[in-house]
């Protein structure tokens, strides 16, 4: 059994949670939204986002009535279904986090190997290397490296909304009503089933609040800080990703007078149409894939204290080694088996509500 220490604070809490999900959904997954919701892609954000805060305010009870457990969610499972039934649900549950791995590994690989011109492939192994390397250490060094990625990142997605919001402004050609109405109700009809598939899509960008859960043993304060922080990250999540679709909606308005690269991630295409300029496309590049390996690095956390759970293989360790390196070859093996990426997409999102509602309903029966 693994001998977690108790290390983790509420801010460290609070922004491993907000750096989980700040990566693939803005930086990466908003254009798969757009490809559906167009302008009103806020929409479909702040739909998926009501959707999860429902799961994220039953996650954050958890904590207070099973302060002692370690695997939270299988046991709960467990008491309604049997042990069979738990880990099985479990282990899907893991198969959906590696996929989500995999599908942020590779957005990862594909701008990082545009932007500093190796091939795709070599850019993926350093990913999952270094990911697992940190991952292998202490929860507290992993913890501040991702406080100070989150805090930058957030930093980042703010002045990209406010550059929006002011071209938007002073763009007097500007009718702010198409981000909100709909023309008639034939519009309605038509447009509201893309906004709900760009919700679907999105809820993939927020997943990351139940990770919180899994580190109860490592919290110092796990029955006050895990529920506040799984609540306050997807409340700032929710408002970020929501004000950051008008822009995107937007820029990509506006997209007709660019010369964007197509290759380039979505995000930074959108400041470079805001800026007309191309001038800080390596700059939000990089950063983009820092804030998407953040993510990675994450979800390797999260999947592997959940797999620690059901196979309890690492013996008076204080880190799951054994289990993250399982979690590693899974998300290798993906990503060389070259997988559909919406595909994949569908399958982690299902895998990630089956678990969430397989706690739910245990939990409220």
């Amino acid at each position: 059994m693994v001998l977690y220490e108790k290390k983790l604070n509420y801010n460290n809490l609070l922004f491993t949670s907000i750096g989980h999900i700040i990566g693939a959904g803005i930086f990466f997954i908003i254009k798969y939204v757009y490809d559906y919701s167009k302008e009103k892609s806020w929409m479909s954000i702040f739909l998926g986002g009501l959707f999860m805060l429902i799961f994220g305010n039953i996650y954050a009870d958890l904590p207070k009535k099973y302060n002692n457990i370690s695997n939270i969610e299988q046991y709960i499972i467990e008491k309604k279904t049997g042990t069979t039934i738990s880990k099985l649900i479990i282990l899907l549950s893991i198969i959906g986090l590696i996929f989500g791995g995999y599908i942020v590994g590779s957005s990862f690989s594909k701008y990082f190997s545009n932007t500093i011109n190796i091939s795709e492939e070599i850019s993926f192994l350093l990913l999952i290397g270094i990911c697992f390397l940190l991952n292998i250490n202490n929860i507290d060094i992993l913890a501040n490296v991702n406080m100070l990625i989150t805090i930058i990142g957030i930093g980042i997605l703010i002045f990209i909304i406010l550059v929006g919001f002011y071209k938007m402004i002073i763009d007097k050609t500007t009718n702010f009503t198409k981000y909100y109405k709909f023309k008639d109700m034939e519009d309605f009809k038509s447009n509201i089933w893309n906004i709900i598939k760009g919700a679907y899509i999105i809820i993939f960008s927020y997943l990351g609040f139940e990770v919180l859960v899994r580190l109860n043993k490592e919290s110092r304060n796990s029955i006050h800080d895990i529920p506040h922080s799984i609540k306050n990250s997807l409340y700032i999540t929710i408002l970020i990703y929501s004000l950051l679709g008008i822009v995107y909606a937007y820029a990509m308005s506006k997209k007709k007078y660019s010369n964007s690269d197509n290759n380039i991630v979505p995000i930074t295409n959108s400041v470079e149409i805001l800026l007309e300029s191309n001038k800080y496309n390596y700059i939000i590049n990089i950063a983009a894939c820092i804030f998407t390996a953040n993510t990675v690095l994450l979800s390797m956390m999260g999947s592997a204290r959940l797999l620690d759970g059901i196979i309890n293989i690492d013996k008076n360790h204080v880190v799951p080694k054994k289990s993250i390196l399982i979690i590693t070859l899974g998300i290798l093996i993906l990503y060389f088996l070259k997988l559909n990426i919406k595909k994949s997409i569908f399958v982690s999102n299902s895998l990630a509500l089956l678990l969430f509602s397989s706690v739910i309903v245990s939990h409220k029966l």
